[in-house]
């Protein structure tokens, strides 16, 4: 037996084929196929906000980490073509030096993109335990799953974007030498 309950008051319906509620006089024609109960109703606003959640969450752990690999690959991009060598009249070795306000630049950028990128895989994280809970109460809507791809995605992504910070923070320190052996392996020298 299918219990039916007013969508506005939640009192319980006499019959299926009711056109108006007795209790409150809400119009019943419309609105009886829609919801069970108000627990029903309450249950699927639920659903709609974790799916939001998820998906927003989702969403923007992606693009933090997107930012921040197009800005560290930039980065890398400039450290490589300030990177010009030096001869010391005693010397007959080159020596590799930057521009140091870049360097400085570099530096900052990877504490900030690191601080990020973990901030971004926090929230990839939180979104795949709400759309877990989402999941265990029943719903499957393209948000939830559009929310868990891009915390996927977020999650790998930000993982990268730590890597590519460190790897601008110490790069201007081993690149003078890398450059120095890919020209010699390459003879250029």
């Amino acid at each position: 037996m299918n219990k039916l309950y007013c969508p506005q008051c939640g009192e319980k319906l006499y019959s299926s084929d009711q056109k108006f509620c007795k209790h409150c006089g809400a119009d019943l024609r419309i609105d009886i196929g829609t919801s069970d109960s108000p627990v029903s109703a309450i249950k699927e606003k639920t659903i709609r906000k974790l799916s939001k959640r998820c998906f927003i969450l989702g969403l923007s752990s992606f693009v933090i980490a997107i930012i921040f690999i197009i800005i560290g690959l930039a980065l890398i991009i400039l450290l490589r073509s300030s990177v010009y060598p030096h001869f010391i009249s005693t010397n007959i070795e080159e020596q590799y030096y930057f521009d140091q306000e870049l360097k400085m630049y570099t530096v900052m950028f990877g504490l900030v993109s690191i601080l990020c990128s973990i901030a971004g895989f926090s929230l990839a994280i939180i979104s795949r335990m709400i759309r877990k809970k989402a999941r265990d109460n029943g719903s499957k809507n393209i948000l939830i799953d559009m929310g868990g791809v891009f915390a996927i995605l977020g999650i790998v992504l930000n993982i990268t974007a730590i890597i590519l910070a460190l790897i601008v923070m110490y790069l201007p320190f081993f690149v003078g030498v890398y450059w120095n052996l890919w020209e010699k392996s390459h003879g250029f020298e």
